[in-house]
């Protein structure tokens, strides 16, 4: 800027950007333009006088001054790049943001110019420009594109390997989420190796999958694949000019280098093609024996056959069948069997666990079919004791009930069925049913019905973090005057208990082992309309229980529909869930954690809160986990509340700028 401008000159310039305040709303630097300098060819040097620059691009350039002296710099002088600790990278970023805003057209020269002074050496300018909103803008991207420049670039993927499953003839890698801690990331590409015909699968802006055919994995053979995930972040920076000195000004032009930072990680997962083996057994329906004497034909989904043989005293074995659905039928029955007419299918699992088949015959000898039935549905009934006896009271056969019909070989002649032990839930069936076996070697069907109880409770116990069946507790029932009515201890499952129509309570007197005592009293009341009450008692685990709530922050009650994530210190999530009417209990290990929320429930805002917590070495916590939510304001409200603010600031800005003005005059 030239020494020799006159007061009138300056005091011209501070009132026509006044004016522009004014009548706009628009700030102005009070810096003066350098020369424009004027086209070039591409490859030559930028020519200012005597100042040179180095040019990649041809068009037209401009200069800046970045050291607050107002001296231009005079013929004769040659200008050359220089990086001192205050012009590092970061510094070169942050001005290249603000000089790109001013290439875009997005920006005058006088905010640009006022805009990277501010940036480079806050109050080097008057307090009335860089208060200005454009000025400070402008300062606010330079520092964001700063602490870009400046901020450690690294890759973070969710997992730290890859698992795959077998679907539809490919094997699929689980979801990797690609971040990185600074938020940085720009895009990034991955290559995948291992197996022939592994490729990127649904791959999008955050996460990717792999996967590769299935028929390119041999039968008990395994395989590594690679996954190498190259991450990349961008940005451009501008070069700074010592044009020597002698309060002559540093300056920079309208060029930026663009830049890059990449970053990159590899993850591995094996991949195990199990042997597949499907055991056939052929049996005696009477008595489960294997049966020999059996032609068997195994089939495929499209009916080809893949397996043909006569069963033995052993059962039969198939070895790497392809997982699919099959088909196993008879064609020639056993001496002394009827034929058995029953196609089963089955299925192929890829996992390598043997598959079972059992296909049952009926000897041709009298033989008689016992069906125990839920009279409310007429399904089999398992857990009931049952009784065969003969015209003279002998004991022929006794048996407890299944899923499936019991057939039993008798001699002809008549027999009696009754019931010694009901099932768990059920009346004792008093009725006796006689039937008569007959010599023509057809089955007879008998059917025995049972009643389910009228009134009674379903006590489950169960961990309150995977709300699964607990076994271990010693539990209680007492009716309303405290008389004890049930003792008992938790299995796998839930426990049925008859009672009569009255108000109960069930509590707690061992608890698990491994599982804090729950000192909880549950009242329950059973009804006279023959339905079956239902009661849940939940345990905490000893150790590491985490109780996380979601909550209306002016209501304080539990606010379902959020969907909410934890992760460990290494930025691994290790739970999501969407928030219910109740809290929500996770057995971490020991360690620091955050909770943060990624969708909020119809309503509300977004909650932005990072909740940290620690489970500590002992397993205790620091006290329960609370999020909350506030509800979304009134659109229409929110606006009219923008607007009111945005005219007191435009006139406090004018105001301040009028002044400053006038002080200057």
């Amino acid at each position: 800027m030239k020494k020799g401008r006159s007061l009138f000159s300056k005091l011209f310039f501070t009132f026509i950007m006044g004016i522009l305040v004014f009548v706009s709303g628009l700030g102005s630097a009070s810096a003066l333009f350098p020369s424009q300098v004027g086209p070039i060819q591409s490859g030559e040097t930028l020519y200012v006088g005597d100042v040179y620059f180095p040019v990649k691009y041809s068009g037209d350039y401009y200069t800046f001054c970045t050291s607050g002296i107002n001296s231009e710099v005079p013929n004769g002088r040659i200008c050359n790049i220089i990086n001192p600790s205050y012009w590092n990278e970061g510094k070169q970023a942050g001005v290249a943001a603000i000089i790109n805003e001013f290439n875009s057209g997005s920006v005058g020269f006088g905010f640009a110019e006022v805009a990277i002074n501010s940036f480079l050496s806050p109050g080097s300018v008057s307090a009335g420009a860089e208060s200005l909103s454009t000025v400070k803008d402008l300062v606010a991207k330079a520092k964001k594109a700063e602490t870009k420049a400046s901020s450690e670039f690294s890759v973070i993927l969710s997992t730290d390997n890859l698992k795959f499953t077998e679907e539809n003839g490919y094997y699929i890698s689980n979801t990797v989420e690609v971040s990185d801690k600074n938020g940085l990331l720009e895009r990034y590409d991955v290559a995948v190796s291992g197996i022939d015909g592994v490729e990127v699968f649904n791959k999008n802006n955050k996460s990717f999958q792999v996967r590769f055919p299935s028929s390119k994995l041999e039968r008990g053979k395994t395989v590594t694949i690679t996954a190498k995930v190259t991450a990349t972040t961008s940005y451009s920076i501008a070069y700074n000019y010592d044009c020597g000195g002698g309060g002559v000004q540093n300056i920079t032009i309208n060029y930026t280098e663009p830049k890059t930072k990449t970053a990159e990680k590899s993850i591995n997962g094996k991949v195990s093609k199990e042997e597949t083996s499907v055991k056939i057994s052929k049996q005696d329906i009477t008595n489960k024996k294997e049966l020999p004497g059996a032609t068997l034909v195994v089939k495929d989904s499209k009916g080809k056959e893949v397996d043909k043989w006569v069963s033995t005293t052993e059962p039969h074995y198939i070895k790497n069948l392809e997982p699919g659905k099959y088909t196993l039928n008879e064609t020639i029955a056993p001496e002394g069997y009827k034929l058995s007419t029953e196609t089963i299918e089955f299925e192929v699992k890829a996992d390598g666990k043997t598959t079972s088949v059992v296909m049952y015959n009926e000897p041709s000898k009298g033989k008689a079919k016992i069906s125990k039935q839920d009279i409310t549905n007429k399904e089999e009934l398992p857990g009931a004791t049952l009784v065969i006896k003969d015209s003279k009271g002998n004991e022929i056969e006794k048996w407890v009930s299944t899923d499936k019909p019991h057939y039993v070989e008798l001699d002809p002649g008549k027999y009696t069925l009754s019931e010694t032990i009901a099932p768990e839930g059920y009346e004792l069936t008093t009725e006796t049913i006689e039937f008569e076996v007959k010599a023509d070697g057809k089955t007879t069907s008998v059917v025995m019905y049972n009643k389910p109880k009228t009134t009674g409770a379903r006590i489950s116990k169960q961990d309150i973090t995977n709300k699964e069946e607990l076994p271990g507790a010693t539990l209680v029932i007492k009716d309303s005057k405290g008389k004890e009515i049930e003792k008992w201890v938790s299995t796998t499952e839930p426990h049925f208990v008859e009672l009569k129509p009255g108000k109960y309570t069930l509590s707690e007197t061992i608890a698990p082992e491994g599982y804090k005592l729950t000192t909880e009293t549950i009242e329950f009341e059973v009804k006279n309309d023959g339905t079956i009450t239902h009661v849940i008692m939940y345990n905490e685990p000893s150790t590491g229980v985490v109780k996380i709530s979601k909550q209306d922050i002016t209501t304080k009650e539990e606010l379902p529909g959020a969907t909410l994530i934890i992760k460990d210190a290494n930025g691994n999530e290790v739970d999501r869930w969407v928030s219910t009417t109740e809290p929500h209990y996770v057995q971490l290990k020991p360690g620091e954690y955050t909770l943060t929320e990624v969708t909020a429930p119809d309503g509300y805002d977004l909650s932005y809160e990072v909740v940290r917590f620690t489970v500590n070495e002992d397993g205790t916590t620091n006290g329960d986990v609370i999020m909350y939510n506030s509800k979304t304001p009134n659109t229409s409200d929110r606006n009219m509340l923008l607007i009111i603010v945005g005219f007191i600031g435009t006139g406090v800005a004018s105001v301040f700028a009028i002044k400053k003005l006038k002080h200057q005059m």
